[in-house]
């Protein structure tokens, strides 16, 4: 597993050495924050409405860094369920 995790993370720094490597707040894992190049952020490929950013905003506290694009999903699922239930 240690060695799977090793290549991926190997992959993840070549792939991405343009930017700079980033810890989730929300999960802990490794992920390219691209805060230098907005335009060419994963988040823009993200449809958000303007409640789902504030819910989101409210989840992580305001935390100031990026979150990766799974946490990212999740709570836009999280903020879909708890408006719809």
């Amino acid at each position: 597993k240690k060695l799977i995790e090793n290549k991926i993370m190997y992959q993840i720094q070549f792939d991405n050495s343009k930017h700079a490597l980033a810890e989730c707040p929300r999960c802990g894992k490794t992920h390219a924050c691209k805060a230098n190049a907005p335009h060419k952020c994963d988040c823009v490929k993200v449809n958000l409405t303007q409640n789902e950013i504030i819910f989101i905003k409210q989840e992580m506290l305001d935390e100031p860094d990026c979150i990766c694009m799974n946490c990212l999903d999740d709570l836009k699922h999280l903020y879909k369920m708890k408006t719809q239930g």
